[in-house]
């Protein structure tokens, strides 16, 4: 059927083309493209929520390779933390534990 939609091709790693066959038939969509499409609308849809709520609640989006940073961060103990601080040329101020 001539479509005239853009059209453009994609590979998959096994893992997930195997994801969306299995989509495909649990949500009994009778083609490969409109299942991806779906899925494709899918996550469109929950990132542009995600970017909504970030401006509503002035919360960062970060990429992923800042994200692992953040979680880098998080993990570190106080000395790393220290260490990357002044590698960064930023002031480093260590949390105080709350008081019970």
């Amino acid at each position: 059927m001539a479509t005239d939609l853009p059209r453009f091709t994609i590979t998959l790693p096994d893992d997930v083309y195997q994801s969306v066959m299995r989509y495909k038939e649990e949500n009994q969509i009778s083609t490969q493209s409109k299942a991806i499409q779906k899925l494709i609308r899918i996550g469109v849809d929950t990132v542009e929520k995600e970017k909504e709520a970030a401006n509503v609640n002035q919360i960062p989006v970060y990429d992923p390779s800042e994200r692992a940073l953040v979680a880098s961060w998080r993990q570190a103990n106080e000395k790393d933390r220290k260490t990357a601080a002044s590698a960064l040329d930023f002031e480093y101020f260590q949390q105080k534990e709350k008081e019970a």
